[in-house]
């Protein structure tokens, strides 16, 4: 209950309910009023009055504070206010998608003129700040600029927001546009997290969305979305792609898809021209179609056939219609290394569980396996072998498996041989009927070998882990995992079941890649020197690694990628580089903004990494600017970031090695940022955007009728925060001097009734 006398309030919180202390007040008021007159009849009349003066006093006092009785001073403290009101000005609010093909900036135009009317009405005591917002928050006069914002930025804006009215008194937000935030990299945080600061800090925001979220066929948009493309093709091999193509808009409209390659650059031009891919009949790598609606997402399939080895831009595009409005949507580019032919090996082995396991590998675009199952003893007859596989410049590399010499032949092993004379790699892995209990050191072709193949080879037929050597540590075949962790992941890998014993000769510079537990060596590695030139050549005494697939989550990796590094160091392409110096981009297609991670290295003439190498990185801009990138080392691999990544181009990156002070080579590598445009790409609308930043805010979301409303009522009434109204509540009963008084008032008692005799 509270009693109004101006600004001053008397405010009562009975310590029971209203009816309950009435009756109590009734009963003791009653009670003083019949019964205690009676006890002092006997005194004199001047007396009885100052006694029942005093009781009378005591109880009323008493009835006061069961009521529990405060004083509530009012008072009120104008303070001046600031209104800020924020409009898009993005590229993206020219998009038409109004009503008579508005655009989105002339429906907000009009909106915030019909505001001005009630903004105006606010009072001397409220500052109108006009702001205008893209990138991020820019001060303007009250007057309209023309939407041109490269991109938008919600959470910049409002972040400069709260920088800028820190010291503010600031009523509300008034922030109309489309909601979507577009932008990318360090631009592109979580605006939520800027409105909910807002919010503690007393400064709510009213949005209001404009623009549809799905943008129609009014808008007319031609896009390529997807792009599926093998990245390691091979001259001559036809090449398929996949587009996805969508098209909004565009009803009765011819499209034209096609594919681009970059031609071989000339001169010292360090890129070359885009023209059309080569194809045939066939295989074209263009295709026309007419759109059947307003609203297309349609898969293209196109082919092409690369004619030079390299590696080389390709883009996949829809040529652009005259009328589009954003047509840097149109094109996608990646990089493809075109090689000159894939790697062919040819695999003679029984049938076995190994065999099954190693034949995986052919999965791999850049590995074709060509697997020849032998029968043994009394169906060899039934052998039939490609001879032309024996034929030198046929094969890259031959691996035999359990399979003894005299299945070959002596003309057929001699043709290996010559094979590998002329560059062919050789691999012979463990099994019970080859190396030495094969017969093979009967062979020429054992003059190959860098172990002793004679008769007594020992076969291990426990348990039998592989580990790896310090120089296999090092060595390109055995690096199935980074190279802190890489000799962790053999130690955890099975041991093989059976493993035949190898012993280097005498006197060669074989390198030992791997033994057992025990010493013996598993893994033997040589560069064999010809007349005409080298061919590589291992010895394996493992056939069960098919084993490190059944037994961990990773092992199937690791086993593709140990028997598919073999290979790679056999033919000569480790680490896909020829050169003493090597440098991949991870990723190399990317958008402004992203970081790219370079890996390099370098190696010495044997193909072992170096590990003491000092690097330079340069990165060179597509405007020619080039920047210096810090490289860290982590056991001989150098990694750096590149995190200026800016603007859409060929970026080209240079790694320069040096070892003992002394210049080792260089190696030359690109990556591509493509040209996409986040503001324009996916221009719709996002009201959801602009409901969470009202709502983390402590604001309203509003539709512009809603919104002119609101400012109307405010624009009459004031601004809810505009008279700061304090309260000062002073309690009546819980104090001293209440205390004070009603002991004072029974003493006075007690001192009358003992002077007439009552005590």
């Amino acid at each position: 209950m509270n009693l109004s006398f101006g600004e001053l309030n008397l405010s009562f919180a009975p310590i029971w309910s209203w009816p309950f202390v009435l009756l109590c007040c009734v009963v003791i008021i009653g009670v003083v009023t019949v019964a205690y007159p009676r006890r002092i009849r006997h005194v004199t009349a001047g007396r009885q009055r100052l006694l029942l003066l005093i009781r009378s006093a005591a109880v009323l006092l008493l009835l006061f504070l069961m009521l529990k009785p405060s004083v509530v001073l009012t008072s009120k403290n104008d303070r001046n206010y600031v209104v800020y009101v924020l409009w898009d000005v993005s590229r993206s609010m020219a998009t038409p998608d109004g009503l008579g093909s508005a655009t989105r900036y002339e429906v907000q135009k009009a909106f915030l003129e019909d505001a001005q009317h009630f903004l105006d009405r606010f009072g001397e005591r409220v500052e109108i700040r006009y702001r205008a917002y893209a990138e991020t928050l820019r001060t303007v006069d009250p007057t309209f600029v023309e939407p041109h914002g490269e991109f938008t930025s919600l959470s910049n804006t409002l972040d400069e927001l709260q920088i800028e009215a820190a010291s503010d008194d600031v009523a509300m937000v008034i922030m109309t546009g489309d909601g979507r935030q577009a932008a990318w990299g360090e631009n592109n945080q979580n605006p939520v997290q800027f409105a909910r600061l807002l919010g503690r800090k007393n400064m709510p925001i009213y949005t209001w969305a404009i623009g549809t979220s799905d943008v129609t066929s009014s808008v007319l948009d031609v896009a390529v979305s997807e792009l599926d493309i093998t990245r390691d093709v091979f001259v001559r091999n036809v090449v398929p792609v996949k587009i996805r193509v969508r098209a909004n808009g565009a009803s009765g409209r011819p499209l034209q898809v096609r594919i681009l390659l970059e031609k071989p650059p000339s001169g010292t031009a360090t890129a070359g021209a885009m023209v059309l891919a080569p194809g045939d009949q066939q295989h074209r790598p263009v295709q026309e179609f007419t759109c059947d609606g307003d609203s297309v997402d349609k898969l293209i399939e196109l082919e092409f056939i690369p004619n030079v080895a390299g590696v080389f831009k390709i883009a996949v595009e829809v040529v652009p219609l005259d009328d589009e409005v954003r047509k840097t949507n149109n094109r996608l580019e990646t990089l493809i290394r075109i090689r000159k032919g894939g790697i062919r090996v040819a695999y003679f082995d029984q049938p076995r569980t190994e065999s099954t396991y190693l034949r995986s590998i052919t999965v791999s675009s850049r590995v074709q396996l060509e697997f020849q199952k032998l029968f043994l003893g009394r169906f060899a007859d039934r052998n039939q072998f490609v001879e032309n596989w024996f034929e030198p410049g046929e094969v890259d590399a031959f691996i035999i498996g359990d399979v003894p010499a005299e299945v070959f032949g002596r003309t057929r092993l001699r043709k290996i041989q010559r094979c590998c004379e002329a560059g062919a790699g050789l691999l012979m892995i463990g099994g019970f009927q080859n190396f030495g209990s094969g017969g093979y050191q009967h062979h020429k072709i054992s003059e190959l070998f860098p172990v002793d193949l004679s008769a007594t080879t020992q076969q291990l037929t426990d348990l039998v882990p592989m580990v790896p050597t310090d120089t296999g540590l090092r060595h390109s075949v055995l690096q199935i995992a980074p190279p802190d962790i890489n000799a962790d992941r053999w130690r955890d890998l099975p041991p093989l079941n059976q493993a035949t014993v190898l012993k280097p000769l005498e006197g060669s510079l074989a390198q030992v890649l791997a033994r057992t537990e025990r010493g013996e060596p598993l893994l033997v590695a040589h560069d064999v020197a010809h007349g005409s030139g080298q061919s590589r050549v291992m010895a394996f005494g493992g056939d069960t690694t098919w084993r490190w697939c059944l037994q961990r989550e990773w092992g199937t990796m690791v086993q593709q990628r140990f028997w598919r590094q073999i290979i790679f160091w056999l033919t000569r392409i480790e680490q896909d580089e020829d050169g003493p110096v090597w440098v991949m981009a991870e990723p190399q297609d990317v958008v402004p903004e992203q970081d790219v991670e370079f890996r390099f290295g370098a190696r010495d003439a044997q193909g072992l990494q170096i590990t003491d190498a000092e690097y330079t990185v340069t990165v060179l801009s597509p405007d020619g600017t080039a920047e210096s990138v810090l490289a860290s080392q982590n056991r001989g691999t150098g990694v750096a970031r590149f995190t200026e990544v800016d603007q859409p181009g060929d970026y080209r990156v240079r790694v320069e090695a040096k070892v003992d002070g002394t210049s080792h080579g260089h190696a030359v590598t690109r990556f591509l940022v493509n040209a996409r445009d986040p503001e324009l790409d996916n221009p719709s609308a996002d009201p959801e955007m602009m409901r969470e930043l009202a709502t983390a805010s402590g604001g309203d979301f509003l539709s512009a009728a809603q919104l002119l409303e609101r400012l109307e009522e405010f624009a009459n009434n004031g601004l809810p925060v505009q008279t700061l109204t304090q309260d000062r509540h002073l309690s009546l009963w819980d104090n001293w001097y209440s205390l004070l008084l009603f002991t004072v008032i029974m003493t006075c008692e007690w001192a009358v009734r003992k002077k007439s005799g009552l005590v």
